[in-house]
């Protein structure tokens, strides 16, 4: 039998997904797979995703933890860019 040789950078990605299955025990894996990939998906889109500075008085009035809220919700329903609205997954 042939050796498969898993790139590096797969490795972590394969090894908390197959925690995930293991710890979770879905019936669907199939289903729990999308889920879980697009969330990752989802999650890295919004760590990456910078919003440009507001020039909103208002919003420079609100405290820090309100602007930050009112951020994530900016970052989860607007694209960053046109082209990655075609991108996303589903």
């Amino acid at each position: 039998m042939a050796e498969i040789r898993i790139p590096e950078e797969l490795q972590p990605i394969l090894r908390d997904f197959t925690k995930a299955v293991l710890r979770d025990g879905p019936e669907d894996v199939l289903a729990y797979s999308r889920e879980y990939f697009v969330n990752k998906w989802s999650e890295e889109r919004m760590a990456n995703y910078t919003l440009e500075p507001s020039t909103s008085s208002a919003f420079a009035e609100l405290a820090e933890p309100l602007q930050r809220a009112a951020e994530a919700i900016f970052k989860r329903s607007a694209p960053s860019h046109a082209s990655e609205a075609a991108d996303q997954p589903f």
